[in-house]
């Protein structure tokens, strides 16, 4: 990372920092509630109470295209002196135990990582005599062949094991007692002198585990995505591979201003039923989150949500959000982040095959349900994917209306590819019909961000879309700042602005808003076949449009491959007076040996407003790396801005150039630069030549009043665009020459 010498406090940046961030998978039984089921996820199966009994679903193999549960249901509980009533089972959960209340008996299943022991609790006040308890059990795996416990369903390799029963007595003894098969299932038998002997209430109890000789493979996160909750934190939803068919769901949080790890895991699907391709976003007003997901397999998949309050303390159900007979997937969602509203409301988007093509649908829903029905955003003809929405609806606080920026990918039946945009307010209302913005080709990632606090010279607030494109081995980042359907200066690549990173392939974007810059996360290799590593770079909008405060830093460690990037801040969430490590990068990280792991990284904004746009890049120097400057300031004419030049050989002589034009000659003057400026006659900041530290830094402030030019020095005046370039000396094989930094424009407003 770079920085920037501490000096002039009110016109010099601070870059943000980085610092890691530990979100850690949970390694404990996890527990999704909802009505009528309980449900826990240890680390061989999942497991699960309703009205019809306990189901035990083991982790046999983690590919494996379909689960093999066994379902347990207490059949009948007998005495010498009759049978003894079974109330329909009301299922309830008690911490890390399952429960079925049946009246005068209660199963327990208390969960733990490595099984489930089963504890039948009978009041023995009622019970005469000897006592048998009976289960019925349903299962695809082969039926026991030991006619006494322990039982195993399945074979000597893979499957469930019912251990042997014992009665757990007042004074803490374990008595065995026999278990025999049933045409059925099993049946558990307590003489009559144990259960004479076991005070108040019976309590009987085998153990039920996974059996399997085979390793299940590891986890491989599938998805995650982050949203953030003033006062709350970060959230980090996690899509976690249970087996190829089942996803499950949850949460983690990561309190402010904390490092880690990851505290107060709110389960949202544990269920057999696969939930993937989890978005999410959060509100401080009612401390909620919510979650879309895609819910079901191939056709039959839909978009579903659930609501949560951001202190995990309870849930509400899944409810279906897209058209009930159109398989839909990849959705995502925004929280309104304005206006007065207590019961905030929420945007989810989503890709929906209709009869012939795939379309971008959109619905507004709040933590009670649909306020709007489907609302279909393309223009219809094209398959429409990648459908993306910003985390919020505009700068928080009460004083502006509700508006969401919708982007999504557009291809014809030609192969032509277009980045779409509109704009769509809390009660659904499109602001104007979506419009291409940008030609494409092999897009894998689109972004969409709010607008933030920034102004421009007509006092509007653009948002921000980025997306990849390029050919199919060599993706470039490319970003359009936009107020209303128009573009602010041009569609800007982010790839060639940084310099660094020309040459590689960049894919995934994602994009999250603080008070005045924008981060913007995603995938970057060297080379085809090479690790994805994990990189950052910010900005914010000028008058020319997204402009480079800092580019191409990269977050995730060496080795391994990364992948599934994500971004939110806390003045997303609602924050806004939000400041250092307001900003939460998470990605998955593949190590060299297999494991898999959510990793994450703060970040700090950018204190300074961007004054200049990148343009022309640099070449390499004797560092190894690109000249790069950048440029801060208000724009305004009667200001000091400041330029900065990173990355140039330490102790070198510096200086800056400026012209009223720009060009491009490379290795101008037989060195090793590209000259950037055109025109006639250049300006030389000759007054201020510096060495360059040995940071491999130079900075210089600039007074729009005194730009020196070949007679003098002239005034810049509103609406004039200069540019600047830094020249400096090198060596290279031992030879001296020089070098050039890329060039910067800078548009001077009033």
């Amino acid at each position: 990372m770079s920085f920037l010498l501490v000096a002039a406090a009110t016109l010099l940046p601070q870059l943000p920092s980085v610092s890691p961030a530990r979100i850690e998978l949970p390694d404990h039984v996890l527990h999704d509630d909802r009505e009528g089921a309980h449900w826990a996820l240890g680390g061989t199966y999942k497991a699960g109470v309703d009205g019809e009994g306990f189901g035990y679903y083991p982790l046999l193999d983690r590919s494996a295209a379909e689960h093999r549960p066994v379902h347990f249901t207490l059949a009948a509980v007998r005495t010498d002196e009759g049978p003894v009533p079974l109330l329909p089972p009301d299922p309830g959960r008690d911490g890390d135990v399952l429960t079925l209340d049946r009246g005068a008996i209660l199963e327990r299943y208390e969960c733990r990582m490595d099984g489930v022991e089963q504890i039948i609790e009978i009041d023995a006040s009622a019970l005469r005599g000897a006592v048998r308890v009976e289960y019925a059990v349903e299962t695809t795996l082969a039926p026991p062949s030991q006619p006494q416990a322990p039982f195993l369903f399945g074979d000597a390799e893979a499957g469930v094991r019912v251990g042997e029963a014992h009665v757990l007595t007042d004074a803490g003894a374990r008595l065995p007692v026999p278990s025999v098969r049933t045409a059925a299932g099993y049946a558990i038998d307590v003489p009559a002198e144990i259960v004479a002997t076991a005070g108040e209430t019976l309590r009987i109890d085998p153990v039920i585990s996974t059996i399997s000789v085979h390793d299940p493979g590891d986890p491989e996160v599938r998805s995650i995505d982050v949203c953030a909750v003033a006062s709350f934190g970060h959230y980090v939803v996690v899509e976690f591979p249970f087996l190829s068919v089942d996803s499950d769901i949850f949460v983690l949080r990561i309190p402010p201003g904390s490092s880690g790890p990851a505290t107060n895991v709110i389960s949202l699907d544990l269920t057999p039923t696969n939930h993937a391709e989890p978005a999410i976003a959060g509100t401080p007003l009612g401390d909620e989150i919510m979650v879309a997901a895609t819910r079901g397999l191939g056709a039959d998949r839909r978009i579903h949500a659930r609501w949560a309050r951001a202190n995990g303390t309870g849930a509400n159900d899944w409810f279906q959000v897209s058209l009930l007979d159109f398989e839909a997937h990849t959705p995502d969602i925004g929280v309104e982040t304005t206006g007065n509203n207590f019961i905030r409301r929420y945007v989810i988007v989503w890709s929906d095959f209709a009869l012939v093509s795939w379309d971008v649908v959109g619905k507004v829903v709040d933590r009670n349900g649909e306020i709007t029905g489907p609302l279909f955003l393309g223009v219809g003809g094209s398959d429409e994917t990648i459908p993306a929405v910003s985390s919020g609806s505009g700068p928080p606080g009460f004083g502006s209306e509700a508006e969401f920026r919708v982007a999504f990918l557009s291809e014809d039946i030609q192969g032509t590819q277009e980045i779409q945009t509109t704009v769509l307010d809390r009660d659904g209302n499109l602001a104007f019909p979506s419009s291409a913005i940008a030609q494409a080709s092999n897009v894998r990632g689109v972004a969409a961000s709010s607008a933030n606090e920034t102004t421009l010279p007509d006092g509007s607030s653009p948002h921000l879309v980025v997306w990849d494109s390029g050919p199919s081995q060599l993706g470039d980042l490319h970003a359009a700042a936009l107020t209303g359907d128009s573009v602010v200066g041009a569609i800007r690549n982010l790839s060639q602005m940084s310099g660094e990173s020309a040459g590689r392939d960049q894919r995934s974007p994602a994009i999250a808003a603080s008070a005045e810059q924008w981060f913007v996360t995603y995938q970057e290799r060297s080379i085809v076949g090479s690790p994805w590593e994990t990189k950052m770079c910010s900005g914010d909008v000028a008058v020319l449009g997204f402009g480079l405060a800092e580019r191409d830093q990269r977050m995730s460690a060496p080795g391994g491959s990364s992948y599934l990037t994500s971004v939110a801040t806390l003045w997303e969430g609602g924050d806004t007076g939000a400041g250092s490590d307001s900003a939460l990068a998470a990605w998955v990280n593949a190590s060299s040996g297999g494991d898999t792991v959510v990793d994450g990284s703060f970040l700090g904004p950018v204190d300074g407003d961007v004054a200049g746009i990148q343009y022309c890049p640099a070449n390499p120097n004797s560092t190894g790396r690109r000249a790069w400057m950048t440029a801060f300031g208000d724009n305004g004419v009667a200001t000091t801005h400041l330029v900065v030049c990173e990355d140039a050989p330490p102790g070198a002589a510096c200086f800056v150039l400026t012209a009223r034009e720009s060009a491009f000659v490379p290795n101008v003057g037989g060195g090793q630069g590209n000259l950037c400026l055109g025109g006639v006659g250049f300006g030389r900041f000759s007054g201020a030549i510096g060495p360059v530290d040995v940071e491999g830094r130079y900075e210089l402030f600039i007074d729009p009043g005194s730009i020196p030019q070949p007679n003098g020095t002239t005034s810049a005046v509103v609406g004039e665009t200069w540019y600047f370039q830094a020249w400096f000396r090198d060596a290279m094989g031992g030879m001296p020459v020089s070098n050039l930094s890329n060039g910067v424009a800078i548009t001077f407003g009033s």
